[in-house]
């Protein structure tokens, strides 16, 4: 697969602690602002199964936090934050540093009674939350930014969200009734 010129274009990105990873950045800017951790970490360096060359998987695990990108030619054409074993209010306050941030837009909510997702576009750009209920009840968070071409192979956009809930309520039911 092969994506159109990846320009640092928009205003979307991921937020690091002090500064954003945006399509378009280089390699080395992703793993400055995303450092692997240098104890109990592993180095991942796979595509999802969908993409092929010339993209390029690069990233890190660590306990349950995992961060990768996928590159072409070096350049950030996506990235994911996942961390499991998250609640609720560190993701509302999480999701209200990304409002602030990217103010000019509201974001698209998609909801069921196993995952929100808040979606921001821009350009030809894609920024995903999304907070599901895992087996075990815990909360996982995944944070994704990308080309929209790239988010909507990964089903990362709001057509697939939205696709998503409605088969997950259609395959697990409705909701007990009390």
């Amino acid at each position: 697969m092969n994506l159109p010129e990846l320009d640092r274009v928009g205003r979307l990105g991921l937020l690091g602690a002090d500064r954003t990873l945006m399509v378009g950045d280089p390699e080395a800017r992703a793993f400055d602002i995303f450092p692997k951790p240098p104890k109990n970490s592993v180095e991942l360096k796979t595509l999802p199964p969908m993409l092929t060359k010339p993209l390029v998987g690069r990233g890190w695990e660590s306990g349950d936090v995992r961060f990768g990108v996928i590159l072409q030619d070096g350049i950030v054409a996506g990235a994911v934050w996942n961390q499991e074993k998250v609640d609720r209010e560190q993701v509302n306050d999480l999701v209200e540093r990304y409002r602030k941030t990217f103010s000019e837009a509201e974001p698209e909510l998609i909801v069921n009674r196993f995952a929100s997702y808040w979606f921001w576009q821009d350009s030809d750009r894609i920024l995903m939350i999304c907070l599901a209920q895992n087996r075990d009840q815990t909360l996982g968070l995944m944070i994704g930014i990308g080309h929209a071409d790239l988010m909507r192979l990964l089903r990362m956009d709001p057509a697939s969200a939205a696709n998503d809930a409605r088969q997950a309520e259609l395959i697990l039911g409705p909701p007990p009734k009390k």
